[in-house]
């Protein structure tokens, strides 16, 4: 193989590598503002379950 086209393996491989990367990045970053507030007000009018640290202890017999 010439030394071009040990050149453009490397050069294609990382292109599309480059490219997958970015469209994973985009894809989770590409979210409309105002998706992102009716996902607020919909969180704070039904919020879930508390989390674990915020979660009641279960009493114990010996617990006072």
């Amino acid at each position: 193989m010439s030394p071009i086209g040990w050149a453009a393996i490397p050069a294609i491989i990382g292109a599309a590598a480059g490219y997958a990367i970015t469209e994973q990045i985009q894809a989770h970053h590409a979210r409309e503002l105002s998706d992102v507030l009716d996902e607020l007000r919909r969180l704070a009018k039904h919020p879930g379950p508390p989390h674990l640290d915020q979660a009641p202890r279960p009493r114990r017999r010996d617990d006072a």
